[in-house]
């Protein structure tokens, strides 16, 4: 891993909002930066970098893919690593995690993080599980394709539809969705997108244009 397998630690106290990410654990450091490298305010996104002695020294025989997320650290010693992870500090100092800065995908013409789309959708009581992605379903018609796995009795599309457009403008309410079992993954259990943009889609999917 590019650096120790866990790099913050939090108590979790309570399940009614999703958890922050805490504070970095002893000779870590982690800073919310913008793309100048300048720590952003509280309460803006920026890029979560992780400084300190867990670093490793780069990738394996990959020295260009070093020098991309291996940077110098501009507020002290040694190297920090850019994660790709959104994140803001909110009012009381807490690290809240926001999506990935590589999920940023372009549909008709509005860029959208995925990320953000799927954490709204989580926090529904029917939803279990979900993944999106973005699929050419004719020739020009790039559509958002959201992916969800039901925790006992499937909602209504309707509902679906009604629970995000509530937090969400119209042009990131996904315009399908595909009910599965279970999500594809790969050995080491993470989300499989390539399988997952392969599934064909049903006839009833649509969520509207």
């Amino acid at each position: 891993t590019e650096t120790t397998v866990w790099s913050s630690c939090a108590q979790i106290t309570q399940t009614q909002t999703p958890p922050g990410l805490g504070l970095p654990i002893a000779n870590t450091q982690l800073y919310v930066l913008d793309e100048q490298l300048r720590p952003v305010p509280n309460g803006i996104a920026g890029e979560l970098y992780i400084g300190g002695d867990g670093l490793t020294l780069g990738y394996n025989n990959r020295d260009e893919l070093t020098r991309k997320v291996f940077i110098p650290n501009p507020f002290g010693d040694g190297q920090l690593y850019r994660t790709g992870d959104k994140v803001r500090y909110t009012h009381d100092g807490t690290l809240t995690y926001m999506g990935r800065l590589d999920q940023q995908v372009k549909v008709r013409g509005y860029r959208i993080e995925l990320g953000e789309i799927e954490t709204l959708m989580r926090q529904h009581d029917a939803i279990d599980d979900c993944a999106l992605s973005v699929r050419e379903v004719r020739a020009g018609d790039t559509r958002l394709i959201a992916y969800v796995v039901w925790k006992n009795s499937p909602i209504s599309l309707s509902e679906l539809r009604e629970h995000l457009r509530q937090q969400l403008p119209p042009y990131m309410v996904p315009q399908h969705l595909e009910a599965l079992g279970e999500l594809p993954r790969t050995l080491n259990n993470k989300l499989d997108r390539k399988a997952l943009e392969s599934l064909p889609l049903s006839e009833s999917s649509s969520l509207g244009k």
